[in-house]
C-alpha cells in the first residue's frame, strides 16, 4: 500500500508545483535563475530588476512552500542568506527547468539586464555561491 501512496503524492507534488507556476509567472522566472546554482538573496534582485522586492519575497516563498527551494545561510561575514534547490527538485531539474522557461517578455528583460552589466556582477564566488561583487 504504500508503493501506491508514494506514487500519487510525488504527483500531487508536481502537480501542485505546475498550478503555482502557472499562477505565478515571477516565480517561473526566479525558479529559471535557481536552476542556474545557489544564489544570494542580493544577486536575485541584480538578476532580476524588473521584480520588486515584495514580488520577489511572494515568489521565493512560493517556491519554498511547494518544497522545490530552500533558504539557508551562508557561513560569511556578514552571514548572508541564499537560495538553492531542494535534494528532491535536484532530481527533477531537467523537468524544473522545462517548467521555469520564463513568461513571454521576461526573458528579454533578462537578457537586457546582462548586456547592460547588471547580471554579469553576479559571477560564483569560492563557496559556488553567485553573489553580486562589492
Amino acid at each position: 500500500m504504500a508503493r501506491e501512496r508514494e506514487p500519487q503524492g510525488r504527483a500531487f507534488r508536481i502537480a501542485s508545483v505546475c498550478t503555482m507556476l502557472e499562477q505565478n509567472l515571477d516565480a517561473r522566472v526566479v525558479l529559471d535563475v535557481i536552476c542556474d546554482g545557489p544564489v544570494a538573496l542580493k544577486a536575485l534582485c541584480t538578476l532580476l530588476p524588473h521584480l520588486s522586492t515584495p514580488r520577489l519575497s511572494r515568489s521565493l516563498q512560493c517556491l519554498e512552500e511547494v518544497g522545490v527551494i530552500e533558504q539557508v545561510s551562508v557561513c560569511t561575514q556578514p552571514v548572508r542568506m541564499a537560495y538553492l534547490l531542494t535534494g528532491a527538485a535536484e532530481t527533477c531539474k531537467p523537468f524544473l527547468r522545462g517548467l521555469s522557461l520564463p513568461a513571454p517578455g521576461a526573458a528579454a528583460t533578462r537578457s537586457a539586464a546582462r548586456f547592460q552589466g547588471r547580471s554579469s556582477a553576479a559571477e560564483p564566488s569560492a563557496s559556488g555561491l553567485r553573489t553580486p561583487h562589492s
